[in-house]
């Protein structure tokens, strides 16, 4: 099961996601341990390549943060 988050009424709410789709709602989708297929399959959905866990600690947690700010005049 794959837990997906998002606001409502200033709060975070959760709910598990088990259908072929996302509602449009969702800001955060909860990848901490998916099981292989889950993973896929959330890939499969976005259209995007998720790093593996392996893979994300060869990165310093550093290089994986950033902040970006407006342009200023």
């Amino acid at each position: 099961m794959i837990r997906v988050f998002h606001r409502a009424d200033s709060l975070w709410q959760s709910d598990s996601w088990n259908k072929p789709e996302l509602p449009s709602r969702n800001v955060w989708i909860d990848l901490i341990s998916p099981v292989p297929m889950r993973f896929l399959q959330v890939q499969k959905f976005l259209s995007i390549e998720i790093p593996t866990r392996a893979e994300m600690l060869e990165i310093e947690a550093s290089s994986r943060l950033y902040r970006k700010t407006a342009p200023t005049s």
